[in-house]
């Protein structure tokens, strides 16, 4: 049962993709199409998850404690690195492949550099802050 669910959600979602030339012109149908469509996957996802039926990989789970450093540094790195590779080799916006390719590479090193700051910036900033914290009360 919850699998057709799930199936059903991801049909219908798939359906609103599809559908998305249409919504473009009729803007106000967009909650029906993709609103309750994402909710209802949603749902169904979240209570997969209540009911310990999910596995989620720990490098998803590392991700997603990393998020909020990812969040705050993707914007400097991807940034700065693009202005880099720009500067490098100014004729990379003709090749729409080597764009591609280098998006990819761009955000994955972002990804590293944010990492890199969770595990030694941020957690050893909460362990400290937790321990000036303690010795206050």
């Amino acid at each position: 049962m919850k699998k057709k669910i799930i199936l059903s959600a991801l049909l219908l979602y798939s359906l609103s993709i599809v559908n998305f030339s249409y919504l473009l012109i009729y803007q106000e149908l967009r909650v029906i199409f993709f609103g309750i469509v994402s909710a209802l996957l949603i749902i169904g996802l979240v209570n997969l998850e209540f009911k310990n039926q999910i596995n989620i990989h720990n490098a998803f789970i590392y991700l997603g404690n990393a998020s909020y450093s990812i969040y705050l540094t993707h914007g400097f790195f991807i940034n700065n690195i693009t202005k880099f590779i720009y500067s490098a080799k100014p004729d990379i916006i003709e090749n729409i492949m080597e764009i591609n390719f280098l998006g990819l590479i761009i955000i994955s090193i972002s990804l590293v550099f944010g990492c890199f700051i969770y595990k030694y910036l941020e957690k050893p900033l909460v362990v400290i802050t937790k321990l000036i914290v303690a010795k206050i009360e």
